[in-house]
């Protein structure tokens, strides 16, 4: 898959850009970690590294639902190509860090194309913000920086919202600040 190429999200027929930042506002839980499941299905099945950062999922529980939905993965290894790690992963000193991120998905692109990977897809879930963790007042402005220093990597990003726990002011920034937004997840 070269830069400026187009992938499927897995879960709808839309193929978008390579380099897309999309934010996923959802309600119900369990539609969400479907939506995830078939956008980690997809990424394995493109030849993708794909890294999960939630605590709603863990690998053992992706790879299980991978053998029981019998999910075709053309022949890529789901074990060898996904990653699942805590959220924690976002602030594991105990403070967010919107460059020490940004650094992190720049070192997870450059492993996972040293690795033979096509792309990097990730998705992370970010209830963290409503936790109290020093530095999240900044999460909008990283979101920002994303969309500029993170274009030209071969990179896909899905970010997760739960809707219950973001404040009306940032639901307006988050809105703007992603190129594609998908709601009533």
């Amino acid at each position: 898959m070269e830069k400026r190429g187009f992938v499927d999200l897995g879960f709808t027929t839309e193929r978008i850009p390579v380099g897309t930042h999309t934010c996923l506002f959802y309600q119900e839980e369990a539609l969400k970690n479907r939506i995830i499941l078939q956008y980690v299905a997809a990424g394995i099945r493109n030849g993708e590294k794909v890294v999960c950062l939630m605590d709603s999922l863990t690998k053992e529980a992706i790879l299980d639902w991978f053998r029981t939905e019998q999910v075709k993965t053309n022949g890529y290894d789901p074990e060898r190509g996904l990653t699942v790690e805590s959220t924690r992963a976002y602030f594991p000193a105990g403070s967010f860090l919107p460059e020490e991120m940004i650094e992190r998905w720049r070192e997870y692109t450059e492993v996972a194309m040293a690795e033979g990977f096509k792309l990097l897809r990730v998705t992370g879930e970010v209830n963290w913000l409503a936790k109290g963790i020093p530095g999240a007042e900044r999460f909008v402005e990283y979101e920002q920086i994303i969309n500029a220093r993170l274009k030209g990597l071969p990179l896909l990003v899905l970010c997760q919202f739960d809707i219950k726990q973001v404040s009306g002011a940032n639901l307006m920034d988050l809105l703007f600040t992603h190129p594609m937004v998908i709601a009533n997840g």
